[in-house]
């Protein structure tokens, strides 16, 4: 994709520097905003509802009035959700942005996805953040984002309450084909807390984004060793590891509010 540079390795790791906010990004943002906000289940019937521009407009009522660190959050999921469908293929969406009860973004897990070859649900953590220190190195900040994601995924996995799996399980009716739903439920059904073993571990993807301007880039080979070390200590039953670096969140909020010019 222009404007992106994209290196991984097979074992599961994967850097993606952003470079611009190429006319190619612009446009998977396009083509993914409805169905990640709403679920590609809902999209298939057409609404005004769910269209693009009043998915943009219901995007900033739930952007305008939080913190500056809470809107790079918000920005870090949404181009986790398309960069995943851009480079991971293989996993299927089972969650969506928007929160449903209340008009906000999503709680519980960050995102949800789900591997039907292998009947894999892949919970997903992402933390972003800009440079704490004017000389702090993308890099560092990059480690610790991804460290910050592992304890939070891990303490949701091991403490969280039913209510974030049965948050899933409504999105599966929003995201996810009737035919391949009730495998994706069964295995939900076994990792819910009420019904698991105590030895419960799953399948996580971590992903840091980090604002940083790329004239001084993620190290890769660091977060190669990240992944690996993490991948040694098995936390999970199996991990991928997604660095974002990008300069700003501001490209993407003008982008999108330029839509609805």
């Amino acid at each position: 994709m222009n404007g992106i540079r994209y290196t991984h390795t097979t074992a599961g790791c994967h850097l993606i520097i952003i470079d611009t906010l190429s006319d190619d990004l612009k446009d998977c943002i396009r083509k993914r905003l409805s169905e990640i906000c709403f679920g590609s289940v809902i999209i298939q019937t057409p609404s005004r509802h769910s269209d693009y521009r009043s998915t943009i407009t219901a995007f900033f009522e739930r952007y305008d009035d939080k913190t500056s660190r809470q809107k790079k959050g918000i920005i870090g999921e949404l181009l986790t959700h398309v960069l995943v469908r851009e480079y991971l293929e293989s996993l299927q969406p089972a969650s969506i942005l928007f929160n449903k009860e209340e008009r906000s973004m999503r709680k519980g897990f960050d995102l949800v996805f789900f591997k039907s070859l292998d009947e894999t649900v892949w919970y997903c953590e992402v933390k972003s953040g800009g440079l704490v220190r004017r000389n702090q190195a993308p890099t560092a900040r990059t480690l610790t984002l991804l460290s910050t994601a592992c304890t939070d995924l891990m303490n949701k996995l091991e403490k969280g309450p039913q209510s974030i799996w049965d948050s899933v399980v409504f999105d599966s009716n929003l995201t996810v084909d009737e035919a391949v739903r009730p495998l994706l439920r069964r295995v939900l059904d076994d990792d819910a807390p009420s019904v698991r073993d105590n030895d419960f571990t799953a399948a996580a993807i971590l992903v840091s984004v980090v604002y940083a301007s790329p004239a001084i880039e993620v190290v890769y080979d660091d977060v190669v060793g990240y992944h690996e070390e993490a991948s040694c200590e098995e936390l999970f039953d199996d991990l991928i590891v997604i660095s974002v670096q990008k300069e700003t969140i501001s490209r993407v909020e003008e982008f999108l509010r330029g839509e609805l010019d």
